[in-house]
């Protein structure tokens, strides 16, 4: 859609200072993305140290408040983000003066991307334009938005997580509004489903529903890991061993703290045996619970050498959930990971010992780095919980590459160029033989079908296409890589496409998040590292599933 007009001016005045200028419109006609390459960004404001203070400058000039329509918009500061390298984000929620009462729109947001030097060169906004009413009448109760919500969720279990009174953009016979409603967000314990519903605080009516569960119910394998040169090897040529599982120090750190269910269906802590190893026979649970901690600790190292942030809490991880069978979670509100049991394949579920198929835990990990690095805490929307699942399964399967590379010579198996090419990136050949899924597709945007995990497919299977390009392919554009070794060339196209997604998701949308806005944020991330070296490859990879900008 073309901008408005006055911000078409003031754009057309932005980029006669700065001509890299880029934008994206909204279907409104206001500045959706606004990025420069210009080594002084988007402004000519100095800068004294302070985002927060040079994002507030940013804000009163006057041809920003043109650019970004910003007259009657109220805002307040969410947080400050430290992104490392591309430097830092401000991030602002909208809010509306109710009486006395500051309440904030749902998922309205400013973000303000500057690098170390102050240049701002990116902004993202998602500020609604909606009207708003002089006054409200009665309000149902706090109390009968959570039953409409229970009723409808239809558990009677279900329990509480959030309940807050905030406004919520709608249309109205083709006029956008901003209306006070309930956002409640409700979790049964039983299934670990979460779901939010947005109320209307008028007169009760479901607005929006969202599901906001984080399940891994397709698990995957291409190389599982079991820790034990005594272990059963059902698929032996998916079984490595490792010698440094003998050494407790593999398991010493402050950001996980492991439990497993007991045979008294108790949870336990994760502790070594009595000569201080971490090697346990296969029978004891102990045995899968060191197979997932083994997998979540070595992505969870892989994810601060490449960028990541580590998390204030420590990750909780819950192995052997016989009460949760057939599945995995990563639970945000808790800061946890659960991995059930399976109830056996003969009967249609999964290999009972399903922390011992590795990605089946890093794939949950994967959501917990989508939380550490999104402004938003995770990918909203539709497409948005299909990237999310996708990235869980490119995240694992990028570990289990590396794990192969590094010890595939225990289980016979080397991890080639040719091989990583040739790989048919199966999921669920370990948990649920011979697979669930391939990850090596040629699925687009035209077999979206709203089942997240197929969906997820979709950007997944373009962003494999890229991982298998940068761990094979990438001297075409970068010459340096034809002087590495084979082994060396595939772990930096590795780590360097894991380093690309981290700064990427610090990128994204705090609102609805669409393919669309991964490919171009992979593309902004990809400018911002590698000054944009690979932005065809990456554009063709994600044309080959039908997004394209």
């Amino acid at each position: 859609m073309s901008l408005k007009r006055p911000v078409r001016l003031a754009l057309a005045r932005l980029k006669k200072l700065q001509p890299t200028t880029q934008f994206v419109a909204n279907d409104r006609g206001h500045i959706r993305y606004l990025s420069s390459d210009d080594e002084r960004g988007l402004s000519n404001i100095n800068f004294d140290g302070s985002p927060l203070k040079h994002a507030r400058n940013y804000l009163r000039q006057p041809e920003t408040k043109q650019l970004l329509q910003l007259k009657n918009i109220r805002l307040r500061l969410s947080k400050v983000v430290d992104l490392g390298q591309i430097g830092y984000l401000v991030m602002y929620d909208q809010v509306l003066l109710v009486g006395n009462r500051v309440r904030k729109i749902r998922r309205s947001h400013l973000q303000i991307y500057m690098n170390r030097q102050g240049a701002i060169w990116l902004v993202v906004s998602s500020l609604s334009r909606g009207r708003t009413r002089k006054a409200y009448g009665k309000l149902i109760e706090r109390t009968q938005a959570i039953t409409i919500a229970k009723n409808d969720f239809g558990f009677a279990e279900s329990r509480l997580q959030k309940c807050r009174l905030i406004f919520n953009e709608h249309k109205t016979r083709g006029k956008t509004h901003n209306d006070l409603a309930y956002e409640v967000t409700l979790r049964c314990a039983q299934t670990r489903r979460r779901m939010e519903y947005v109320i209307d605080a008028a007169n009760g009516k479901i607005l929006r529903t969202e599901d906001l569960s984080l399940f891994y119910t397709s698990p995957c394998n291409v190389f599982a890991v079991i820790p034990d040169p005594l272990a059963p090897q059902p698929l032996p040529f998916q079984t490595g061993t490792f010698d440094n599982l003998t050494d407790a120090a593999v398991f010493k750190t402050d950001q996980i703290q492991v439990f497993f269910k007991n045979t008294d269906y108790k949870f336990v802590e994760l502790k070594p045996n009595a000569d201080g190893k971490y090697l346990f026979t296969p029978d004891q649970r102990e045995f899968e619970a060191v197979n997932a901690a083994f997998w979540i600790n070595s992505l969870q190292k892989l994810f601060i050498e490449c960028g990541g942030r580590k998390h204030n809490k420590t990750l909780v991880v819950k192995v052997c959930d016989d009460g949760f069978p057939n599945n995995a979670e990563f639970d945000p509100s808790r800061f946890m990971i659960i991995i059930g049991r399976g109830t056996g394949r003969k009967g249609g579920g999964y290999t009972p010992d399903e922390g011992n198929d590795g990605i089946f835990p890093a794939h949950e990990f994967g959501h917990t780095i989508v939380f550490i690095m999104a402004p938003a805490g995770w990918l909203p929307g539709d497409e948005g919980r299909a990237i999310n699942e996708g990235l869980g399964d490119v995240f694992a399967l990028m570990m289990s590459y590396l794990f192969l590379l590094w010890h595939g010579a225990s289980a016979g198996k080397i991890l080639t160029k040719q091989a990583l090419i040739d790989n048919l990136r199966i999921v669920g050949s370990y948990t649920s033989y011979p697979k669930l899924r391939e990850l090596k597709t040629r699925l687009t945007v035209k077999d979206k079908n709203g089942r997240v995990h197929h969906d997820g497919l979709i950007p997944g299977g373009a962003l494999l296409d890229l991982l298998i390009w940068f761990a094979t392919q990438r001297k075409e554009v970068l010459p340096e890589i034809a002087l590495l070794s084979e082994a060396a060339e595939i772990e930096r196209g590795i780590k360097d496409l894991f380093k690309l997604l981290i700064v990427a998701l610090g990128l994204a949308p705090a609102d609805q998040v669409l393919f669309t806005d991964m490919l171009r944020i992979v593309t902004l991330a990809d400018q911002k590292l590698f000054n944009g070296v690979h932005a065809e490859m990456i554009k063709k990879c994600f044309a080959d599933h039908g997004i394209t900008l």
